[in-house]
């Protein structure tokens, strides 16, 4: 083979799985130095040494670290969309909700801590993380709403309610819970809370017989 000929498609395949695999290292390193010493005690370099690579990496692969820290928030809501998708089937509407608390339930106590250490950071108003959170949180809001529309039009929901208020007390309910868990997580027993607020989705939402 010349000196100068391209690569063939399996050293490309496997240049692209080592640099795949490198990604999800750094990104797992990262949520775990952010959710032990903060955002601000975790460097680019500290990131690269944590995941068993050269100190440098995560600036080559991210550039800076801004651009890290939101595909961590990616990697972590990712992560989250992946669970939705596997698990128990779950029908479109009241069911889907369902299953969103039940998966929610389900988290990683470091990803958790992580992300609320980051909303914490967008909270400034001259972090570049604000954005990110903005859009999180309007596609979120959006994708419950949905699923609360479908449900009214399944006539298994109320229909005299606004579907993105809901929707927004929703995720504040969960996020609300979550931030307890991190604070003090054997203080919060999870299979109870889920069950509670699967009941308290029927009692609210669901359509009066």
């Amino acid at each position: 083979m010349k000196a100068n000929s391209p690569p063939s498609p399996r050293t490309r395949r496997r240049q692209a799985d080592r640099r795949e695999a490198a990604e999800q290292a750094l990104l797992q390193a990262a949520v775990h130095l952010i959710a032990t010493k903060g955002i601000r005690g975790t460097t680019v370099a500290s990131i690269g040494e944590a995941a068993g690579y050269s100190k440098g990496l995560p600036a080559h692969y991210y550039k800076n670290k801004t651009s890290l820290l939101k595909s961590v928030v990616d990697y972590i809501y990712e992560g989250f969309a992946e669970r939705l998708r596997t698990g128990r089937p779950a029908e479109r509407g009241l069911d889907a909700l369902i299953k969103a608390v039940e998966v929610f339930a389900q988290s990683n106590l470091e990803m958790a801590k992580t992300l609320n250490l980051m909303q914490k950071e967008a909270l400034l108003p001259d972090s570049e993380l604000r954005p990110v959170f903005q859009n999180y949180n309007r596609v979120t809001i959006a994708r419950i709403a949905k699923e609360i529309q479908i449900g009214i039009d399944k006539k298994e929901i109320r229909a005299d309610i606004t579907p993105q208020v809901e929707a927004a007390l929703l995720l504040a309910a969960l996020r609300g819970i979550n931030v307890q868990w991190t604070l003090n997580p054997t203080a919060v027993d999870h299979a109870s809370i889920t069950r509670e607020m699967v009941a308290f989705l029927k009692r609210s939402l669901a359509t009066r017989i």
